[in-house]
């Protein structure tokens, strides 16, 4: 037996695929395989079967469970084209209120139950631009008139 040969049987490599190998013989591992081609040939070997081995045992998810994480990520998805589409109009001399009615009657962007003096919700931001709908509480200071 040569020392090629014993190196492979030694089980270093398979400490090395599996992660487990010590900074030291990770060392060794790495500088005999850019020695020898054989050593990388046993290292993707072992690695392959490990593969093979993982996939035969694997276990799937529950069908349900699975249909529950892909419907998940179609309505993330989804959500996030209808974001697209949200985009408010610029404010201008001629924007009205009801300019603004998509996010003023939908739930989500609803003032608190209890309004301090200032609250704000961003309903859009962009690297150009954030909308913001804020709720100014008679009385406070700039909400006075």
């Amino acid at each position: 037996m040569n020392n090629i040969t014993a190196f492979i049987e030694s089980g270093l490599l398979e400490l090395y695929v599996l992660g487990i190998a010590t900074p030291e013989e990770e060392e060794m591992v790495e500088q005999m395989a850019l020695l020898n081609p054989e050593v990388v040939k046993a290292m993707e070997s072992f690695s392959d079967k490990l593969e093979q081995s993982a996939m035969r045992s694997a276990i799937g998810p529950p069908d349900m469970l699975k249909a529950g994480f892909f419907a998940s990520i179609r309505a993330l998805a989804e959500a996030e084209e209808e974001k697209k589409t949200w985009q408010p109009p610029f404010l201008n001399a001629n924007a009205s209120i009801s300019d603004f009615s998509k996010w003023l009657n939908d739930p989500a962007f609803s003032s608190p139950a209890v309004l301090e003096d200032i609250y704000a919700k961003v309903i859009f931001s962009n690297e150009q631009l954030t909308t913001l709908i804020v709720w100014i509480k008679k009385g406070t200071a700039v909400g006075s008139t």
